[in-house]
């Protein structure tokens, strides 16, 4: 690969892997040949977290690193005092999600008849109803993703 098409290589390859990672890092034009990121603005950290099951995102300020944000609701339950890192627009140190978050989440995803199985620190499991099939349900207990899913016979 010739020097000169370096930049545009490497821009594209940060643009893919901030995608890839979820990164919320605005990537501003090169300078001396190499990509510069910039902050998260406070409107992509809102829309991330709205994207993660917060609303009515209260005040936001900047302290150092990170965004503070005064109080949200995350899938019903209020939170106060996040710190919402301004690289990367992650929420530091999230709660796990309580019997009821988990529900809301669920049911916002079509589930019916949510209960709670069990949980430790990193998974929550679950067995709830979509399209009149039970299935068992293997959540990120933080975050809410699915980790693993099958059908209760």
């Amino acid at each position: 690969m010739n020097r000169r098409s370096w930049p545009a290589v490497s821009l594209l390859a940060l643009l893919a892997t901030a995608a890839l990672n979820g990164a919320a890092a605005q990537v501003a034009a090169p300078v001396d040949g190499r990509p510069v990121v910039a902050e998260t603005s406070q409107d992509l950290v809102r829309t991330l977290m709205q994207t993660r099951g917060y609303s009515d995102i209260g005040e936001m300020r900047r302290d150092g690193d990170v965004y503070i944000v005064s109080e949200a609701r995350r899938f019903g339950e209020v939170v106060r005092d996040l710190r919402v890192e301004v690289l990367s627009g992650q929420v530091q140190s999230e709660q796990p999600l309580s019997t009821e978050q988990v529900g809301r989440l669920l049911e916002s995803r079509g589930y019916t008849r949510v209960s709670e199985l069990g949980r430790d620190d990193q998974a929550i499991t679950t067995q709830a109803h979509q399209n009149d099939r039970a299935w068992q349900l293997r959540l990120d207990a933080r975050r809410g993703t699915l980790l693993h899913q099958q059908p209760v016979d």
